[in-house]
């Protein structure tokens, strides 16, 4: 393997690290959005902050599966370069299309569909329970204080 073919591998690894960290920052992002929302869902108890999560989420899984079907792009790129004895050091990697390589492929992959999908579960699960847990704080009677409840009863006529 000549020095150029090294470089060359050297650029398309850095591009690949890119796209991973990239995909690790969007899932980081969809946390945060998901936890912020649900927290200010519970608080000020709306649910429009879980329909503005569960419609964000959807949009974020299709960001990440971009950037996780032009990883797989460049992968195959990077093993085609690899056995090759010349390099043009072209980074053009539609080229190197492969059926892993596409959208829908890279989107229905096992780590996005867990990770999204779990998300996703979980809110939905949070947006059926709230109303439940909501109900249930209104017909629980609240005491007036804390000392009426550890008073004894009085007798009769005193």
């Amino acid at each position: 393997m000549n020095n150029d073919t090294i470089k060359h591998l050297e650029m398309i690894s850095a591009v690949i690290s890119r796209m991973n960290s990239n995909s690790f920052q969007i899932k980081g992002w969809t946390i945060a959005l998901a936890s912020a929302g649900c927290a200010f869902a519970a608080t000020t108890k709306s649910d429009a902050s879980f329909v503005v999560v569960l419609v964000a989420i959807p949009f974020l899984w299709a960001l990440d599966a971009s950037f996780l079907a032009r990883e797989r792009r460049f992968r195959s790129m990077y093993d085609a370069i690899r056995v090759s004895d010349n390099t043009d050091f072209g980074m053009d990697a539609k080229r190197y299309r492969t059926p892993s390589g596409n959208w829908a492929c890279a989107a229905t992959s096992s780590s996005l569909v867990l990770f999204y999908g779990a998300l996703i579960a979980l809110i939905a699960t949070a947006i059926a329970c709230l109303p439940q847990a909501r109900l249930d704080k209104e017909t629980v009677p609240a005491t007036t204080s804390a000392q009426d409840d550890r008073q004894p009863p009085r007798a009769a006529g005193s």
